[in-house]
């Protein structure tokens, strides 16, 4: 599953689990099977800040690999431009 699907899943979770919690206590007015929806809730929205940041550090690190490799490309570039300019010279 893509990171932002499950990103998607976990914040719809959460906010349909405050709902149902507010839903709870309203209609049954006890304050143990609200306690334990909203700190679902809350574990979902964690959930969901965690997905992202393992995405954005997965993304981090692809950036600094492409990175890595256009840095030697064009090292290996300008070593090969730097040979011809020498030979032209000669």
């Amino acid at each position: 599953m893509d990171s932002r699907t499950m990103i998607n899943i976990y914040k719809w979770a959460s906010y349909i689990l405050i709902a149902g919690a507010t839903a709870v206590f309203f209609m049954t007015k006890k304050a143990d099977l609200t306690l334990v929806l909203l700190t679902m809730a809350v574990f979902m929205y964690a959930l969901m800040f965690r997905t992202r940041a393992r995405a954005l550090e997965e993304e981090n690190n692809q950036l600094s690999d492409d990175l890595r490799k256009l840095t030697l490309a064009l090292a290996k570039a300008k070593g090969e431009h730097k040979a011809n300019d020498n030979e032209q010279k000669q």
